[in-house]
């Protein structure tokens, strides 16, 4: 942003800061018209700020409520039997596995034991069910043994009893299938519930962002009938909340002055109306109704054409402005 020039280098300081002004209304007018683009469905627009305010320390909490029961789940998902990667090939975890469960006493008393049956077998079906399961506890074995050992160590603890063993070593393979269902359910619904209450938050912050920018009361309405028209002096800084009470003093000292110039100026072109006053009609007479509106037409006429570089040999206003003034 360019350094504003200040004041006391100013030669007139009115001027400055009459342009200061217009410059700050157009940004605001700027801004105020690109909120409406940007965001043209306001859903929190009929709250007052104080709700706003309440809301958001509601959705706060309730965002903060979503984050520890998703660090929670987070934490319980991490701690429970996960699949695992077997020189670069996907396993089940362990309670999916077909003797996955089985401890490492347990699967050496079943490799014996479907060994004993697969040479005991009387019929073709019994050798090919012992078989199969033959090659599915040496599978199982030889999964293990190719694990890191990290992994290893962590289906141990999660499947083995002993004191320091997960919880999952003291229950039955369906209990943990269901936990392990369970919890992924759970996490779904928590980074759901995460998710909404981001975007509750998240609406109501930009409801109370966009308000910083945009106007809090109606605007300004423009009044061209009075004694000092708007276009010749801009009356909607003095309306500004912000302004500064020794600022809306002078600049309404200062309408006040330009209004009896006005007058002044309405008194000497009706003693000598000049020949660009014709399109105003006759001076009327002193103490006539109309002679005031004659007086202040002709005053609010002579510095339109001051303001817009009228030539002297045209009458009246001019040619209509091809553009807002």
């Amino acid at each position: 942003m360019r350094p504003q020039r200040s004041l006391a280098d100013a030669e007139d300081p009115s001027v400055v800061l009459a342009w200061r002004i217009d410059r700050y209304l157009e940004h605001c007018a700027d801004k105020t018209a690109h909120a409406h683009r940007t965001h043209p469905n306001r859903p929190l627009a009929a709250l007052t700020d104080t709700q706003l305010h309440h809301l958001r320390e509601r959705a706060t909490a309730r965002r903060t409520r979503a984050l520890d029961e998703v660090a929670a789940v987070q934490a319980a998902v991490a701690s429970q039997p996960a699949p695992v990667s077997v020189d670069g090939l996907p396993h089940p975890a362990w309670p999916h596995r077909p003797y996955g469960a089985a401890t490492l006493g347990a699967l050496a008393a079943e490799l014996a034991r479907h060994l004993t049956e697969s040479a005991l077998a009387h019929t073709p079906a019994q050798a090919r069910a012992a078989a199969a399961a033959h090659a599915a506890l040496r599978q199982e074995i030889a999964l293990r043994q190719s694990m890191p050992w990290r992994l290893r160590a962590r289906e141990d603890w999660q499947r083995e009893r002993s004191p320091l063993a997960a919880h999952t070593a003291y229950q039955d393979t369906a209990t943990t299938r269901a936990e392990l269902r369970g919890n992924r359910l759970r996490e779904e619904a928590a980074q759901g519930a995460l998710a909404r209450a981001g975007i509750i938050w998240a609406r109501i912050d930009a409801e109370l962002r966009l308000r910083t920018h945009l106007p809090d009361r109606p605007p300004h309405q423009v009044d061209n009938t009075g004694p000092l028209p708007h276009w010749l002096a801009d009356t909607t800084v003095l309306a500004e909340p912000q302004l500064e009470a020794s600022w809306r003093s002078q600049l309404a000292e200062r309408h006040r002055m330009l209004a009896t110039v006005l007058t002044h100026r309405g008194l000497a072109l009706a003693a000598a109306p000049p020949a660009w006053t014709r399109p105003l009609g006759p001076v009327p007479d002193p103490g006539h109704r109309l002679r005031p509106v004659w007086e202040h037409t002709a005053a609010l006429t002579e510095a339109w054409r001051e303001r817009r570089n009228v030539p002297v040999g045209v009458e009246g206003l001019g040619e209509r402005p091809r553009h807002r003034p």
